[in-house]
């Protein structure tokens, strides 16, 4: 640790806030949804790398391979911030429930 630290400390400052390019990348990332049952994807593509490379559709490097996070039920249930009274473009309520109460008929 201290090594890195007096390696990062001997690079002088403008040095370190040059602009630097960034590398683009041509690689397509496999996008799956994770669950802790499913089997190493990772060693499932391994398996079939000849398989992947001789297809022309499918990019023959060798691909990243990305876990999505699956909806919980906080995703599920809550929807966007509604207040009460709130009027679409067209003037109809949006929200439903709450009936806005009229202060003045008191």
């Amino acid at each position: 640790m201290d090594k890195a630290i007096a390696k990062a400390s001997s690079i002088q400052r403008h040095e370190l806030i040059k602009y630097k390019l960034k590398v683009t990348q041509s690689r397509i990332p496999h996008v799956v949804i994770y669950h802790p049952d499913l089997p190493k994807i990772k060693d499932i593509i391994d398996k079939h790398r000849q398989t992947i490379e001789t297809n022309t559709k499918l990019n023959p490097e060798k691909s990243i391979i990305a876990f999505g996070r699956p909806k919980c039920l906080k995703d599920i249930l809550v929807r966007a911030k509604v207040t009460p009274g709130q009027e679409s473009s067209t003037g109809e309520s949006i929200c439903t429930i709450a009936v806005p109460v009229d202060s003045t008929s008191q």
